[in-house]
């Protein structure tokens, strides 16, 4: 599946708010949905970094909001 493939499927199945763990934030659900779906197309390593970054932000941001 080509990069450009996914990111159409992971853009369309964030709007619809097709996979667990919807949130009310599009660009978060946009997040979400790409790695959802490298995980559906067996692009595991890559799905894993999409996750790790969105976590290490995450933790970022929470660390500058509380500091």
């Amino acid at each position: 599946m080509s990069a450009g493939t996914w990111q159409s499927q992971a853009k369309s199945i964030a709007e619809q708010k097709r996979f667990p763990f919807a949130t009310d934030n599009d660009s978060t659900n946009e997040e979400l949905a790409i790695a959802y779906v490298l995980v559906g197309s067996g692009l595991y390593d890559e799905a894993i970094r999409h996750f790790s970054t969105m976590l290490q932000v995450i933790f970022l941001l929470n660390y500058i909001i509380s500091s």
